[in-house]
C-alpha cells in the first residue's frame, strides 16, 4: 500500500494472522521492489518463524521474489478486497 507522509510516498507491507485477522508484523519502505519485498519477508520469517501460505500483493513484478520460498498462493488485492467485504457481511 502506498502511503503519503508530507510530500513523500512511502510503501506499507503489512502481515497479518489469518485466524485472528490481526497485523503480525508491519514496516514502512522508501522504496519498493525485489530486495525490499525480499526483506519483508526475511524479516516475517524470522519474528514469525515460518513463511506464510497465502500473500496478497498488488501485482508489481518484484513479488516473484516469493515463489522460492514456497507461497504458492499469489492473489491480487482486488480479489481480497472483495472477500473482506464478504466477511464483514457475514459478522453483521
Amino acid at each position: 500500500m502506498k502511503v503519503q507522509f508530507a510530500s513523500q510516498y512511502w510503501f506499507l507491507y503489512a502481515a497479518i494472522n489469518p485466524d485472528s485477522k490481526r497485523i503480525i508484523y508491519a514496516k514502512i519502505y522508501p522504496t519498493r521492489n525485489y530486495l525490499t519485498t525480499k526483506s519483508f519477508f526475511k524479516d516475517l520469517k524470522r519474528i514469525y518463524g515460518k513463511m506464510p501460505k497465502r500473500a496478497v500483493v498488488d501485482g508489481g513484478p518484484w513479488y516473484t521474489v516469493m515463489e522460492k520460498p514456497g507461497i504458492n498462493n499469489i492473489r491480487g488485492y482486488q480479489k481480497l478486497y472483495r472477500a473482506m467485504v464478504q466477511i464483514c457481511k457475514k459478522e453483521d
